[in-house]
């Protein structure tokens, strides 16, 4: 294969479909951890690296160092570290409560999870490719609108608690020929905080797992909840995961654009008519200077010619700026008729900015 067509290739590779799996049921469904990230600082880190978590799927996979390569380019630009979990996730069973570990925490586990709480880190997960996020919901909106991520612990009358019961509410799609046969459409994880591994709760103020810097031991669980989603589509599954905007808002963009196109058409249009008011009487007696202006005409025309064919001094870098510009702009063009044909999604922008990254090569 000629060297010209490896690059486009590479890069469509790059561009993971935003579409959904098909799932029959039964069949199961790895999670995937991610990472930890806050707001109040921008360190990630990888939620498998943790000392005091349940370990991933293989023991090996906590001190696994991953190679670096093109293809998961986006995820080393986003901090992403995906490793499999060891939670038991299958499709169209759900769970009421299931244990999946008991973790011996160690004095220096205990201060490292509380400075984490402290700094309000969320943890991100994986499922068919969707970030775990929790939902919220407004009157005014009927789609639900996503915040990626849920909180490691929270502090409750200035007391850290680690949040080690989570629920996983998938939303899917049934197949309409096929109703054993789903697509996955959202992924939501709501976390809480048990003791004792108890996940259900006969009174709404129950004890929670607290954070102490001494040793203690800290049962993880969870619930897996099925839900049938008749608005979100499987095409449509990643919208849910940008706040629509507010229509009113481009209403005034759109009118204060218009009153700024307004503002300088008169601006133009009362220069233009003062400037022919003063060429008026200079032109009224063209007579006598006939002889001038043609002089003057000659003398502009070799000047604007000698002008227009001397070369620049730095025209070697013409055809360079040219071939760049043309380069960027194909890669933006590929990059927009992906999203808008659906193939990838605004929300993903991982595989657009590995995109963009190694289609921009040939323009350096």
């Amino acid at each position: 294969m000629s060297g010209r067509f490896l690059i486009p290739f590479l890069c469509l590779a790059l561009l993971q479909s935003a579409f959904a799996t098909t799932y029959e049921k039964g069949q199961p469904i790895p999670v995937f951890y991610n990472k930890i990230f806050s707001h109040l600082t921008h360190i990630p880190y990888t939620y498998a690296s943790l000392p005091f978590i349940c370990p991933p799927h293989t023991q090996d996979n906590r001190k696994q160092s991953r190679q670096s390569s093109f293809l998961i380019l986006d995820q080393d630009l986003l901090g992403d570290r995906l490793v499999q979990s060891n939670y038991e996730v299958t499709a169209l069973e759900n769970v009421e409560c299931k244990t999946l570990c008991t973790q011996s925490w160690s004095i220096e586990d205990a201060i490292r999870a509380k400075e984490l709480i402290d700094k309000d880190y969320q943890v991100e997960w994986r499922l068919d490719g969707l970030p775990g996020a929790t939902a919220t919901y407004t009157n005014e909106v009927d789609l639900r609108a996503y915040r990626v991520g849920f909180p490691l612990g929270q502090i409750i009358n200035d007391r850290p608690i680690i949040n080690n019961h989570v629920t996983f509410n998938i939303l899917y799609a049934a197949i309409p020929d096929d109703p054993n046969r789903i697509h996955i459409v959202g992924f939501e994880v709501y976390p809480d905080s048990t003791t004792n591994g108890e996940c259900k709760h006969a009174k709404v103020d129950y004890e929670r797992q607290q954070v102490t810097e001494r040793k203690m031991d800290v049962t993880f669980t969870y619930s897996v909840r099925w839900t049938e989603s008749t608005i979100v589509t499987p095409a449509k599954r990643w919208d849910t995961y940008i706040i629509p905007p507010d229509p009113k808002l481009h209403a005034y963009a759109l009118i204060n654009s218009a009153i700024i196109v307004l503002a300088l058409i008169g601006t133009i249009a009362i220069i233009w008519f003062k400037t022919l008011r003063k060429d008026a009487p200079v032109h009224s007696d063209e007579s006598e200077l006939k002889i001038h202006d043609d002089f003057e005409d000659i003398i502009g025309w070799r000047l604007i010619h000698r002008d227009v064919f001397r070369r620049p001094i730095y025209g070697g870098l013409l055809a360079p700026v040219l071939g760049t510009g043309v380069q960027l702009l194909t890669a933006f063009a590929f990059a927009v008729g992906c999203v808008q044909s659906g193939f990838c999604h605004p929300a993903r922008s991982g595989p657009l900015i590995a995109w963009f990254i190694i289609a921009s090569i040939p323009a350096a």
